[in-house]
C-alpha cells in the first residue's frame, strides 16, 4: 500500500478526507488492534488543523492565518503518515475493503507492465585514448542523461570496416546501464573505422527504436 500519494493536496479535500478518516477508523479499532490511546492523539491532531482550516477559510482571515494551515497541514498529513505506517500499513487484518473505506490506496494485484519506450539514445564516440572507445548516451528527448522512463539500459551494436549499409552489418557489443560503454580494441585494429548505433531497453527487457549511427576511428 502507498503512503505518500492518499492524502489530497488541497484543503477542502484533505479537511473531508481527515474527516471520513477518523469516523471510519474508530469503527475499525478492534477489528484493527488500534490502541485507544493513540487514536486519540491522532483525532486531536486532526481536530487542531480543521480548527486552524476553518479559521483561514474565513472572511476576515489574515496572511498569518493561512500561513499557519500551510504549516499545520504539513503536519497533520506526517502524522497522519506515521500513523498509517506504524498501525495500518502492515497489519494482517487490514482488507482492501477497509483500505476503500478509510481512502487509502488499494495496492494493484498485478502491477501495470513497463510500456514500450519510444525515444533512442543519442551517442557520442570518446576517443580520446589509444585503442579505446567510450560509448555515451543520452535520451533523444532530453538535455540531460538521464535514461527516459522505463528504460534499464541500452544496447550497443558495432560494424568494423566500411560503413553499414543493412540491419545485418552490426554485431552485438553489449549492454549497459549506466551511461557509457567501453570498447577496448586491439593494436592492429588502429586506423579503423568502427561504426555503433544505440537502442533503449526497457524493464520488460524489450528494445526501443534505434537511434542515428555514430563513427570513430580506432586510434
Amino acid at each position: 500500500m502507498k503512503t505518500s500519494d492518499f492524502l489530497p493536496s488541497s484543503y477542502p479535500m484533505l479537511s473531508q478526507w481527515l474527516i471520513n478518516f477518523v469516523n471510519k477508523l474508530v469503527t475499525l479499532l478492534v477489528t484493527l488492534g488500534i490502541p485507544e490511546s493513540e487514536f486519540s492523539a491522532l483525532r486531536e491532531v486532526i481536530s487542531d488543523f480543521q480548527v486552524i482550516n476553518q479559521k483561514a477559510d474565513s472572511s476576515d482571515a489574515t496572511s498569518a492565518d493561512r500561513l499557519e494551515r500551510k504549516e499545520k497541514a504539513a503536519s497533520t498529513k506526517k502524522t497522519v503518515r506515521k500513523f498509517v505506517n506504524k498501525h495500518l500499513r502492515f497489519n494482517d487484518a487490514m482488507t482492501d475493503a477497509f483500505r476503500r473505506l478509510l481512502g487509502l490506496t488499494v495496492p494493484d494485484p498485478e502491477p501495470t507492465p513497463a510500456p514500450p519506450i519510444d525515444t533512442s539514445p543519442k551517442g557520442t564516440v570518446d576517443y580520446s585514448k589509444n585503442q579505446q572507445h567510450t560509448l555515451r548516451v543520452k535520451d533523444s528527448h532530453s538535455s540531460g542523461r538521464a535514461k527516459p522512463e522505463h528504460a534499464r539500459g541500452f544496447e550497443v551494436w558495432y560494424k568494423i570496416g566500411e560503413k553499414p549499409l543493412h540491419d545485418s552489418d552490426f554485431l552485438y557489443a553489449g549492454f549497459s546501464s549506466n551511461d557509457h560503454f567501453v570498447i577496448d580494441y586491439s593494436l592492429d585494429q588502429v586506423g579503423l573505422l568502427v561504426s555503433y548505433r544505440f537502442r533503449w531497453k526497457n524493464t520488460r527487457n524489450e528494445p526501443g527504436p534505434w537511434g542515428d549511427v555514430v563513427s570513430a576511428i580506432i586510434n
